[in-house]
């Protein structure tokens, strides 16, 4: 039996952002952020439209529903995104419109190479190659992981929030998707989960994804002595779900 797969460290969040870049990297870096913010599974990944992320007036949804057409066992349900995803998403929806891509509600949010949704196959080869190229040792399933650990940790440790946000069907199936030792657990709480998103969106990767969009402002970078302020997550979640005391991030 091979080795199971794990949620990724702080260091390796950001050297995956920072190993991407060619023609397709800004879709890359904004799959990655919704990939690892939802916990998705690859197929809620690859399925999602532009009608997922975006209502009828053009506004980024803080609501998204994975339709259950794309769940795992046809399970729909309904995650809360914070304000930074939003933000990524919202800027990714410019940089699409900009490059002509479709943005009729039925289109797809990730296009692939021949202009349909990308296929579990077609994500599972680019995520091995952009986690080569970031020396990382790990599977396309390890984002899934990595935002599962991070809402587990965030939530209080809180088992049944956690499944239902993975929208697992019991909660030892849940208890060992975030098997951790009491001891890991801390290491992550103090490292992970605090830096998660500085490590996704910090000044270097964060601007770097701006620069691949011809309309954003200076106004949208980080830099300086803001850099970290705005983008850390301290005791927030990076999603929230059906929990009000969360702090959006």
């Amino acid at each position: 039996m091979g080795r199971a797969t794990r949620a990724l460290e702080r260091d390796e969040i950001h050297r995956l952002f920072e190993s991407i870049e060619g023609k397709f990297a800004t879709r890359n870096r904004t799959m990655l952020i919704v990939g690892i913010s939802m916990a998705l599974r690859a197929t809620e990944l690859v399925s999602m439209n532009i009608s997922d992320v975006r209502d009828r007036n053009q506004r980024i949804k803080a609501n998204i529903t994975i339709r259950p057409e794309t769940a795992k066992f046809s399970k729909k349900r309904r995650v809360r995104i914070g304000e930074k995803v939003k933000l990524a998403i919202k800027e990714f929806i410019k940089y699409k419109r900009e490059t002509g891509e479709s943005l009729e509600p039925d289109a797809p949010l990730f296009l692939s190479r021949k202009g349909g949704h990308m296929t579990r196959q077609a994500l599972f080869a680019l995520m091995r190659k952009i986690f080569d190229t970031a020396g990382i040792d790990e599977s396309c399933h390890a984002l899934r992981k990595t935002g599962a650990t991070v809402y587990y940790i965030q939530s209080g440790y809180d088992l049944l929030a956690t499944q239902e946000f993975l929208s697992h069907s019991s909660p030892s199936c849940t208890r060992q998707y975030v098997g951790l030792d009491t001891s890991k657990l801390i290491e992550y709480s103090e490292s992970l989960s605090e830096f998660l998103f500085d490590a996704i969106l910090d000044e270097c990767v964060l601007v770097n994804m701006m620069v691949d969009m011809p309309s954003i402002g200076e106004s949208s970078r980080v830099s300086g002595s803001d850099a970290k302020s705005p983008l850390t997550i301290h005791h927030s979640p990076l999603t929230t779900h059906h929990s009000p005391v969360f702090l959006n991030v």
